[in-house]
């Protein structure tokens, strides 16, 4: 034991209680000014790997292994567009195709194509990012308003892309019984435009920075609101590159993070990185969590003409700085071509071997109190008591079955005792073996455990939730129903 003398140690406990006071107030003034949904959460959550296969709709006979095959990497999210292409013949299948032409006239069979990509990525439980327009094939509204810079600031043009977004999220998927707006478990956010402020037309235009930036804000701020008023119960993304300098290696976009400030009713800044500028990514990074917003590195990769151990030496390099520094990825992007111009990789490319699995497993495992909300569905809450047997067991949850409100909200609680202190795992798996959910992982005190489960976005059905501490197994079932 070490001795102080008593007027040091009182010295030391007014400035403990003067340091506990400025801390206490710092907090109380973050809770004010931060909206909740971002606020810290007493629940732990997992950091996530995903991807991009922006077309992924328009190849129907794709979809299962495309899906199949992100479920088997631990990629938890897909990425897609809404937008119109011409005949590309460097896509496969390189026909043209819409989902609105002209304005105000949308294409439903495009629509029912998404209604199918969702329900199949309902069923492996992976979440959707759906960018709602996209600035590099902005057709039709890139010749109806005028130039691009029309196209962004001109009061009919904002009012026709919030009626495309209203329309797209009223839309109602035939295969799952619900409009657009109210697939929580499977819209994860929903994306303003793919790259807003970073196209060339845009760069090349004679306008200061500052009027660049104040022409992209007014047009984000307007349609984050739009989305929000929709859909409050999912993200909005903006979707932007970060700055240009990141993809195009430009100065003179529309789209720094920085300038373009605090976007009040969008919830994800994301990050198109293609250049190696480190230092930057940190400083908007850090800019975007003070302000209690998520930020997402949303595309990076390399032309598959630039060599497989170039591609191999980048994703490792990029997923690696996002691993240690907290932020989840989206690789550009997943497919089956293999021609030296695209960008595709899929499971039999060694990129994928090497370096999506293993750093997908390795970002899943490292926990966040950011409300990312993709790789756990629930919430919970644990109470610990000493008084109980002194043996391991998992007890069965109450009340079970779990009845769902007409929300699609639910409640129960898990019991679990610990005969000492341990690390343990706290899962929970669907009738396939399916990992659906991690409630718990990390090291635990001996007694007894209660976890008070808050359940959303999870359909009927039988589950099972399975508690391992390091050679111990134990598990029990649960229903759920509506």
């Amino acid at each position: 034991m070490i001795k102080r003398k008593p007027i040091a140690c009182r010295s030391y406990i007014v400035r403990f209680a003067l340091a506990l006071l400025l801390l206490s107030l710092t907090a109380v003034a973050q809770a004010q000014s931060a909206p909740a949904r971002f606020n810290s959460t007493d629940s732990m959550q997992y950091l996530w790997a995903s991807a991009n296969q922006y077309r992924l709709w328009f190849e129907p006979e794709r979809i299962p292994h495309e899906l199949d095959a992100m479920v088997k990497a631990n990629l938890k999210v897909l990425r897609i567009f809404l937008d119109t292409h011409g005949y590309e013949q460097w896509e496969d299948p390189p026909e043209a195709y819409t989902f609105e032409n002209p304005i105000g006239k949308y294409d439903e069979t495009s629509l029912a194509k998404v209604d199918y990509l969702m329900a199949e990525c309902q069923k492996r439980s992976i979440k959707m990012i759906i960018a709602l327009a996209n600035s590099n094939n902005p057709a039709p509204y890139d010749t109806a308003f005028g130039t691009v810079v029309d196209m962004y600031r001109s009061s009919k043009a904002n009012a026709a892309f919030k009626n495309r977004f209203t329309y797209f999220l009223d839309h109602h998927n035939a295969l799952l019984n619900k409009k657009w707006k109210d697939l929580n478990d499977v819209v994860w956010a929903w994306e303003i435009m793919n790259e807003a402020g970073a196209e060339s037309a845009f760069v090349a235009q004679p306008l200061s920075s500052k009027e660049k930036h104040d022409i992209i804000r007014t047009f984000l701020d307007s349609l984050a609101t739009h989305l929000k008023r929709l859909d409050p119960d999912t993200y909005v993304s903006l979707g932007i590159s970060g700055k240009a300098k990141y993809k195009y290696c430009e100065t003179a976009s529309g789209d720094d993070i920085r300038t373009l400030g605090d976007i009040k009713n969008a919830d994800i800044y994301t990050l198109h990185y293609y250049c190696d500028d480190v230092p930057r990514l940190f400083a908007d990074l850090n800019y975007v969590r003070s302000i209690r917003k998520l930020f997402l590195v949303e595309e990076f990769g390399k032309l598959r003409g630039e060599g497989m151990n170039s591609l191999i030496s980048y994703y490792r390099y990029v997923t690696q700085v996002c691993r240690e520094n907290g932020i989840p990825w989206m690789f550009w992007r997943m497919g089956h071509r293999k021609d030296s111009t695209d960008w595709s990789i899929l499971d039999d490319d060694p990129v994928w071997q090497e370096v999506v699995i293993p750093e997908a497993d390795s970002i899943a495992k490292i926990s966040t109190r950011d409300k990312w909300n993709v790789n756990v569905c629930t919430t919970v809450v644990e109470d610990r008591n000493t008084d109980a047997p002194q043996a391991f067991q998992l007890h069965q949850n109450f009340p079970n079955p779990v009845r769902l409100s007409a929300s699609g909200k639910g409640a129960t609680t898990i019991s679990f005792h610990l005969p000492r202190a341990a690390p343990i795992d706290l899962r929970l798996y669907d009738l396939s073996g399916r990992e659906i959910a991690v409630l718990l992982n990390g090291p635990r005190p001996s007694g007894a455990h209660r976890i008070n489960w808050r359940i959303e976005n999870l359909p009927p059905g039988l589950y099972f939730y399975r508690l391992r501490s390091k050679d111990l197994v134990q598990t029990q079932k649960l229903m759920i129903v509506q």
